[in-house]
């Protein structure tokens, strides 16, 4: 129930709404609401018993959600005229820009009702999908090839149900490449127990088993590790700009893209040591180390590692990410390339996505203020 001072507020908002003095974020909170009552053929005023017991629970929350989210955005007020009625499938991507799939569940069910986007040309998402290079140049394509799928001496290699891991030791160590395309993901076990997560686009290269003074393997794109603790043996993971990290038993992440501006690696467990040329930290959980294309290197503290490993669990989540910086994601995700025509919106978004879902309810949620998108077979154009 919302509280009388809510109330109070939430007249005001449609009084700057009518008065053309509301923000952008008010504006959407009204036509949303209103589009809500159409669907519920409720030809009543908005305020009309705004609150009241009796009224279903899915609009409450929805009031209560979009109200908190306004309340809380300082945003500069504009004058602005209504706009015309939104579609269902805009006000489902409103209210994704506003406050993330929070809300957007709530409205699914409606949305599904109406779509607006028909898809002559969609693409799917990404799938498990990996290719293992062995050491004598053998490639295996691993979504294709199931069970044992290396044996040699003592050591067995296993794929099985988007995992792969080993099992024994062979009598000499050589190094597998397991390297996973754009629209593809996969789970690998280490010789060691350590387990590794790799994003689209990434790859990691280790031995068959670990002989040295210490765990050292490479990487490139997006790599998640639960490194499993071995006496006097330290685990290492070099990235392509040469930085490596040193741990000691640990969960992390380490996204680095070549295609990003930045290195980052988020500390969630234990405790590593973040290496460049030219300088050495010592990182704390909820840290992560941002080192630049210039070698500079700086440490953030209570980062939100729940938005950094999103990926491993099935959906994106953005946190005030910028447009190119979601569509680089979404890019890899369905291994599609993106344009834009005219200037890059500056527009930045907030919520998450599940994964699993075809690119255009992707590009549908993200649909507003006038950005749009258009779909040509692996290719999308995102327009002004």
């Amino acid at each position: 129930m919302l509280s009388e001072k809510d109330k109070i507020y939430l007249r005001q908002v449609l009084e700057r709404y009518e008065t053309g003095r509301a923000t952008p974020e008010e504006i959407h909170f009204v036509e949303v609401y209103m589009d809500y009552l159409d669907e519920l053929h409720k030809d009543v005023d908005p305020l009309h018993n705004l609150g009241a017991e009796g009224k279903p629970g899915i609009e409450q929350e929805i009031k209560e959600r979009l109200f908190e989210s306004i309340h809380n955005t300082p945003v500069p007020v504009i004058n602005i005229h209504r706009r015309p009625r939104f579609t269902w499938q805009a006000a489902a991507a409103i209210i994704f820009v506003i406050l993330g799939a929070a809300t957007t569940w709530i409205l699914y069910n409606q949305y599904n009702k109406h779509p607006s986007i028909v898809a002559m040309e969609d693409v799917g998402p990404g799938a498990e999908r990996a290719v293992l290079k062995l050491g004598n140049g053998r490639v295996i394509m691993l979504d294709t090839s199931r069970g044992n799928i290396v044996q040699s001496g003592g050591l067995t290699v296993a794929n099985d149900s988007g995992i792969l891991n080993y099992q024994g030791k062979a009598a000499v160590a050589e190094y597998h490449t397991l390297s996973v395309p754009r629209g593809g993901q996969y789970k690998l076990q280490l010789p060691d127990g350590t387990d590794v997560w790799l994003n689209a686009a990434s790859s990691i290269t280790y031995p068959t088993f670990f002989d040295g003074s210490e765990r050292l393997v490479k990487v490139t794109g997006e790599v998640y590790f639960e490194v499993a603790q071995m006496a006097g043996k330290p685990f290492r993971v070099k990235s392509p700009n040469g930085s490596d990290i040193q741990v000691l038993g640990t969960r992390f992440n380490i996204n680095s893209y070549a295609d990003e501006p930045t290195l980052k690696a988020t500390l969630l467990e234990g405790a590593i040591r973040f290496n460049t040329a030219t300088e050495h930290q010592v990182m704390k959980p909820g840290q992560q180390a941002i080192l630049n294309k210039s070698g500079s290197l700086e440490i953030l503290s209570n980062v939100n590692t729940e938005a950094v490993t999103a990926w491993r669990k099935g959906y994106f989540y953005f946190d005030a990410t910028d447009l190119q910086t979601v569509m680089r994601q979404i890019a890899r995700w369905y291994d599609v390339t993106v344009t834009y025509e005219g200037e890059v919106p500056d527009m930045k978004f907030s919520g998450e996505i599940s994964k699993s879902n075809n690119i255009s309810l992707v590009l549908e949620m993200l649909k507003a203020n006038n950005i749009r998108f258009e779909i040509k077979g692996r290719k999308i154009i995102v327009k002004p």
